[in-house]
């Protein structure tokens, strides 16, 4: 019955601007100066991050976030995170 929702609009250049609902928080980054911040955009910095390693082509994006997924319940939120990301990155 759990949900994780990204909504994407894709931007020119390397720029992503990320907004989680559920945090009430903005933060962004450039595609190739990912960096690791301890917070919830660490796992958006790590899809990028991988899919350049791969050598897939990735412009600027940006993206909200809302999760139904209970935070730190053992129901890997973080994975819903990254993998709808990975899905509605692909659409984009």
């Amino acid at each position: 019955p759990q949900a994780t929702t990204v909504k994407l609009r894709r931007l020119s250049g390397s720029e992503v601007r990320c907004r989680s609902v559920n945090f009430a928080t903005e933060l962004e980054f450039l595609i190739g100066g990912e960096r690791t911040l301890n917070s919830w955009l660490d796992y958006v910095q790590g899809v990028t991050f991988v899919l350049r390693r791969e050598g897939l082509s990735i412009s600027g994006f940006e993206c909200e976030v809302e999760s139904s997924v209970p935070i730190g319940s053992g129901l890997s939120s973080s994975a819903a995170l990254e993998v709808a990301l990975l899905k509605g990155l692909n659409q984009l």
